[in-house]
């Protein structure tokens, strides 16, 4: 019986695949407005849930991704590319750093980078992107949020004024 729920589980979860749903193969990467990748932590996935509820709410489309979807992201494709990632021994993870090394001066302005780490005065060292630290907290999560969602939003804004 244990068996059966657990591929009844396994069914339905791969059935349900949407846009938002968090997509294991690393090489997808479509055409959604907003591309949101990270890492795996209850922090990172508590602001995924509010972000993309969000979009929802206004209507946009979003991929959920790991990070190794950066590594054939095409920022042209997309209003806004959201990296939520950790930092160790104060480096990005090497995703993280190859996508922004390969990326054009005029797309970096889509990037809105989040970085966790335990010292909140890490600064992501990348002109031409909106970046914030911020310690994995409770306390942190609504300021996260808006971080991105305002960054979200001028992004759209720009995009409706320049069609």
């Amino acid at each position: 019986m244990r068996y059966a729920a657990v591929a009844l589980l396994l069914v339905l979860t791969n059935s349900c695949t949407r846009p938002g749903k968090r997509d294991a193969r690393a090489h997808v990467a479509p055409k959604a407005q907003v591309l949101i990748v990270t890492e795996e932590s209850k922090f990172k996935e508590a602001i995924v849930s509010r972000v993309t509820w969000r979009l929802d709410s206004a209507d946009r489309s979003y991929h959920v991704a790991e990070l190794e979807a950066l590594r054939h992201a095409q920022p042209e494709n997309h209003v806004s590319i959201v990296i939520l990632d950790e930092i160790w021994a104060w480096r990005s993870s090497r995703d993280v750093r190859k996508f922004l090394k390969r990326i054009s001066p005029g797309q970096r302005e889509k990037i809105i980078l989040v970085s966790t780490a335990d010292m909140e005065s890490w600064r992501a060292d990348q002109a031409g992107i909106d970046a914030m630290t911020a310690a994995s907290t409770e306390a942190n999560r609504d300021k996260v949020e808006e971080f991105i969602m305002e960054r979200v939003n001028l992004l759209f804004l720009a995009e409706r004024l320049s069609s």
